[in-house]
C-alpha cells in the first residue's frame, strides 16, 4: 500500500512517520505533515513507505525529475480542519502532480489554484483521482471533512524544458550550491561572497 489504511470510524493517522510543517504554510502548522521521498530532485534516505519509495524510483527515473530544483516528492496529509493559505512556487520550470489517496467525500477537501472567484479553479480531492497543475499560480487548499486527505505529491519538469533549459534553471536557483534549507535572499548572497581577508598584524 502507498499510505497505511484510514482507521476505523474515519479521523486522522496516528504514530506515522511524518514530519510537520515548515514552510509556514499550514493555518496550523501540526495540520499539515508530510513523509518526503526527494527534496529538490534528489532522493531522501528514509525507511518510511518503502512500497511508495520504490514506486517512484521506478516511474521517474532519470529523466522526469532529476535534479530539479525545488523539486519534491511526497506524501502530503492534510488533517480534518486543515487548510493551507494562499502560496505558490518559485517559478513555472516544473508542474506539480497530485495523485490523492485518501479523501473526505467530495467537496470537502479541495485544491484552488488561480482565482478562487471562478468555480473552475476549485477541484475536489477524490481518491485514485490526478491532479497536475502550474504551482507557480496562487493556490491553496482546505480540508473540511472528517478524514486525512493524503496525496502523493510529485513534481515534473516542464516538458517544454530541454536539457539546455534544464541546466539554466539549475543555474538560477544556485542549485549545487552548499547552503542549508530555507535561506532567505541576504543569507543566500551572503554565502557567495568571499572569505574577508585577515586583518593586518
Amino acid at each position: 500500500a502507498l499510505f497505511p489504511p484510514a482507521p476505523a470510524g474515519g479521523g486522522a493517522a496516528e504514530d506515522l512517520p511524518l514530519e510537520r510543517d515548515d514552510e509556514n504554510i499550514a493555518r496550523d502548522p501540526e495540520s499539515w505533515t508530510r513523509a518526503v521521498f526527494r527534496r529538490d530532485g534528489r532522493a531522501v534516505a528514509s525507511d518510511a513507505f518503502p512500497d511508495t519509495a520504490a514506486l517512484l524510483d521506478d516511474i521517474l527515473g532519470p529523466d522526469r525529475a532529476f535534479r530539479l530544483p525545488k523539486g519534491s516528492a511526497m506524501l502530503s496529509v492534510l488533517r480534518p480542519g486543515a487548510e493551507l493559505v494562499p502560496h505558490c512556487g518559485p517559478s513555472n520550470h516544473r508542474l506539480r502532480l497530485h495523485l490523492t489517496l485518501r479523501a473526505p467525500p467530495p467537496p470537502l477537501a479541495a485544491i484552488v489554484v488561480g482565482d478562487p472567484d471562478d468555480p473552475a479553479n476549485t477541484r475536489p480531492h477524490v481518491p485514485g483521482d490526478v491532479l497536475l497543475f502550474d504551482d507557480s499560480f496562487l493556490h491553496f487548499a482546505y480540508n473540511r471533512g472528517s478524514l486525512d486527505r493524503v496525496v502523493l505529491l510529485i513534481d515534473i519538469w516542464h516538458p517544454d524544458l530541454d536539457s539546455a533549459a534544464r541546466d539554466a534553471v539549475r543555474d538560477t536557483f544556485l542549485y549545487d550550491l552548499p547552503a542549508p534549507r530555507n535561506l532567505d535572499r541576504a543569507n543566500i548572497l551572503a554565502a557567495m561572497q568571499p572569505p574577508a581577508p585577515p586583518a593586518p598584524h
